[in-house]
């Protein structure tokens, strides 16, 4: 598996993905936002804002797709730096296509963005999950994430991992 950067060549690999997750959940975590576009064209203007941090709906980041023999099972995000109002996000959001769930993927995604920040010093890594992830929980700690907090926000209990 292999990580690349969200490009519009993608697009069709993309909307495949978003419409599969979307029939499962109501969101698709490290993707952007993607969620609240109906326009995928509008989703990568806002994508190419966020990657030079002009954005007014996020902070920056890069957007990474997770790539398995020319499948998309995954997207990940990579968000430079970390405000007070996203620490609950962490530096890193993801989400693996729910029929390629439970095959190691997240736990390889997550290994390859860690390298990523590392390029990038981002130092120490904050990562997150909701206490009822169990399988992001078990991903995060395979990547020797260890627990430094828990913090309730909009009624979830938010598990806070530092990675480094």
């Amino acid at each position: 598996m292999k990580l690349v950067k969200v490009t519009r060549k993608h697009s069709d690999l993309i909307k495949d993905y978003k419409h599969e997750y979307l029939k499962y959940h109501d969101r698709v975590n490290g993707g952007c936002g993607i969620h609240h576009y109906k326009n995928i064209d509008d989703w990568f203007d806002e994508v190419e804002k966020i990657v030079l941090g002009t954005s007014t709906k996020r902070i920056q980041s890069y957007t990474y797709l997770c790539i398995e023999k020319n499948k998309m099972v995954g997207m990940i995000d990579i968000r430079l730096h970390l405000p007070k109002e996203w620490y609950t996000s962490g530096h890193i959001g993801y989400s693996i296509r729910p029929n390629e769930r439970k095959k190691g993927y997240a736990t390889l995604a997550l290994k390859e963005a860690l390298e990523i920040t590392k390029k990038l010093n981002i130092n120490p890594l904050i990562i997150t999950c909701l206490k009822t992830n169990l399988g992001s929980k078990k991903v995060i700690m395979n990547n020797r994430g260890f627990l430094i907090d828990e913090i309730l926000e909009d009624n979830e209990m938010n598990l806070i991992y530092k990675i480094g």
